[in-house]
Parts: structure tokens; C-alpha cells; sequence
């Protein structure tokens, strides 16, 4: 896509004027407890917990 092709851009262009700097770091919190069905994590956007029980 557009969005992903600028942002690879920037972040070349910025490696290349500064080093190594991350543009965005992905973080994510877990429910981890063996009680709890129906979770899914998704490799891009954000956990749905709609479903859990």
C-alpha cells in the first residue's frame, strides 16, 4: 500500500540521516490466565475481547 511504502521511505531516510531509530514500536498486553477462551491476537491492530469467556 501508499501508507506502507512512505513509511518504509521515512524510515530509511532516517536511518540514513541518524542511525538506528525505530519510527514505531509494537506493544502488546496478553491475557495469559488457562480460564479465559476465545481470545484472538491478531498480528496487526488491536486484540478483540468481545468473544472471551
Amino acid at each position: 500500500t501508499t501508507r506502507f511504502k512512505l513509511e518504509k521511505d521515512a524510515a530509511k531516510l532516517n536511518n540514513d540521516l541518524n542511525g538506528v531509530t525505530p519510527l514505531y514500536q509494537m506493544a502488546n498486553v496478553h491475557l495469559l490466565q488457562s480460564h479465559v477462551r476465545g481470545l484472538t491476537y491478531p498480528v496487526i491492530g488491536y486484540q478483540n475481547y468481545k468473544y472471551a469467556k
